[in-house]
């Protein structure tokens, strides 16, 4: 079988990269990525024509596609997608190599920074499959360069080396780094077959990247308690590990500087927490007040340091007022108080430290209430004034539930106006301690009788009952139809969405601006009761003349 060369291009994402294993330094901006795109296509577009000396056209030696799978060799190569993370569709570029070692594929770099370090990469994997080749398989080796473009002398190298045949496809990473020379801006890469054709040398690449790497200089040091030490303008005092960066001469990229720093002898830290006229001794120092104080050891070489942090509490003193109901009591400490009075505890914290409660007790009378009326009757859509009578007026929250149907939920004596049969109940608390008491309250509501519609009306203009309407109390909001029909069902008279009790609203006797001949009319009207319920109401009319 010929050997094929495959050259999968995708933009790599940061992220993804392994920094670590090819570069010493920090690395830089990406400088340069190869992708070829993607799309759901059998084949992509051909690459420029100085990209390659190998033709654009199906599978053959010296002959090269654009695909977006690796298995363009059925069931011998694996079944894989690229290298790059989150790629749909990617294509890969697809060499069929000739016999003979030599270039396949190179690109020039341009924009590049004169005397600054760049690092290149790229993903690379076997497709062989096991067993296709009875064990003689050749494993790929590539090449990969980046020569000076002027004289052609290489700046950086590096090789694949017998990539491994796998059962799994894997993909490993491979990495140059190389020194721009100080009179160059531009760089070329050249990838070289240097296997020989034969069954097994199939090979896949992903993912060209070229970036900036900045130098790396580590340093560790040890300071004594109170020194500091100065990398370039900064001065570190504590121990730590920092990073600096310093600009190279004439290169685009930084020189890195990692600093770490140790303590000579390592100082102590303390704190401490004491009640007032406690003292707290640190070699032949006392301390009685809050502050932070700082004690040297001397040492050999370099003192060490006692670094002490003291508060010192001074005796809490609590005042409390607590209500109490009838029969109820409170525990402050270890004491317990069910009477009025003034009383003094002293409790021990935590840490040993006194405190002083002062508690003021107010033993309450018990809180009562009584709502009138306890029952009642109310017609739908009229209202009626709730009264309470409360024990105390002063540190009482009243709450009326439901709050629905009354003028206010939380004032003594609201005006309750519901649209069904409701149990009201009133809860007084005491505000300033647990007393609770409630009275209820029941009002039904009767059916909607307040409606009169007129059974005749005489629409002579004399100014007394011309007109047919409909009249009614406060259960009735709204007329939310009313339709007139003659003795045949043809509809005489139509007006929806008025109120009531509004006579020139209603029907004047006429029919498309001709006097109605006398006879008795039939109508429904829908009204809208209080509280959104709507009911029919139908009957008829006689219109006299």
């Amino acid at each position: 079988m010929m050997m094929r060369i495959i050259l999968l291009f995708c933009f790599l994402n940061n992220a993804h990269f392994l920094h670590a294993q090819l570069c010493t330094g920090i690395p830089g901006p990406i400088v340069y990525s190869e992708t070829f795109g993607t799309g759901a296509v059998d084949l992509g577009p051909q690459l420029p024509a100085d990209a390659t000396t190998y033709n654009f056209g199906a599978i053959a030696p010296g002959n090269y596609v654009v695909v977006n799978n690796s298995a363009v060799n059925g069931s011998f190569w694996h079944n894989s997608l690229d290298h790059t993370p989150n790629d749909v569709n990617g294509f890969m570029l697809v060499f069929d190599a000739s016999v003979e070692p030599g270039v396949f594929f190179r690109r020039r770099l341009t924009g590049l920074c004169s005397g600054s370090k760049y690092t290149f990469s790229c993903w690379a994997m076997n497709v062989q499959i096991p067993g296709d080749c009875n064990g003689q398989e050749v494993r790929p080796d590539i090449l990969f360069e980046l020569r000076d473009v002027n004289t052609g002398a290489v700046l950086g190298q590096t090789s694949s080396g017998p990539i491994p045949l796998l059962p799994t496809a894997l993909w490993q990473q491979y990495a140059l780094t190389f020194y721009v020379p100080m009179d160059q801006t531009e760089a070329e890469v050249v990838l070289s077959n240097n296997a020989k054709g034969a069954c097994g040398n199939d090979l896949a690449i992903d993912d060209f990247e070229l970036y900036l790497c900045s130098p790396l200089t580590t340093q560790e040091l040890t300071i004594c308690a109170g020194e500091s030490f100065p990398v370039g303008t900064k001065l570190y005092t504590e121990p730590g590990v920092y990073t600096d960066l310093f600009p190279i001469g004439q290169g685009c990229n930084d020189s890195t500087v990692v600093t770490t720093l140790k303590w000579f002898n390592q100082p102590l830290q303390q704190n401490f927490t004491r009640c007032l006229g406690d003292t707290v001794q640190v070699l032949n120092n006392f301390y009685t007040k809050t502050g932070f104080y700082r004690d040297t050891i001397e040492l050999p070489g370099c003192d060490s340091m006692i670094f002490t942090q003291l508060t010192i509490k001074v005796p809490d003193t609590t005042r409390q007022t607590i209500y109490l109901c009838a029969g109820e009591g409170v525990q402050v400490g270890a004491n317990f108080y069910d009477q009025s009075g003034n009383y003094v505890d002293r409790l021990v914290d935590e840490i040993g430290c006194d405190s002083t409660i002062f508690t003021t007790v107010i033993t309450d009378v018990p809180l009562t209430l009584s709502v009138t009326p306890d029952f009642t009757e109310l017609a739908l859509g009229d209202s009626i004034q709730l009264n309470s009578l409360v024990s105390r007026t002063t540190h009482v929250a009243l709450i009326w539930q439901p709050a629905i149907g009354l003028s206010c939920a939380d004032c003594p004596d609201p005006v309750a106006k519901p649209s069904e049969t409701t149990t009201y109940i009133l809860i007084a608390e005491d505000t300033l301690g647990t007393c609770t008491a409630m009275d209820t309250v029941r009002i039904k509501v009767l059916p909607c009788k307040a409606v009169f519609i007129p059974n005749v009306f005489s629409p002579d203009d004399d100014g007394f009952n011309d007109y047919f309407t409909v009249f009614g109390g406060a259960c009735v909001t709204e007329v939310q139809a009313f339709h007139v029909f003659d003795r045949w069902g043809s509809r005489v008279f139509s007006r929806t969405d008025f109120f009531p009790n509004v006579e020139n609203l209603g029907w004047d006797g006429r029919v498309g601006g001709r006097i109605a001949l006398p006879g008795v009319y039939v109508y429904w009207a829908d009204l809208v009761l209080f509280g959104g319920r709507v009911e029919r109401f139908s009957g008829a009319v006689t219109l006299l003349r």
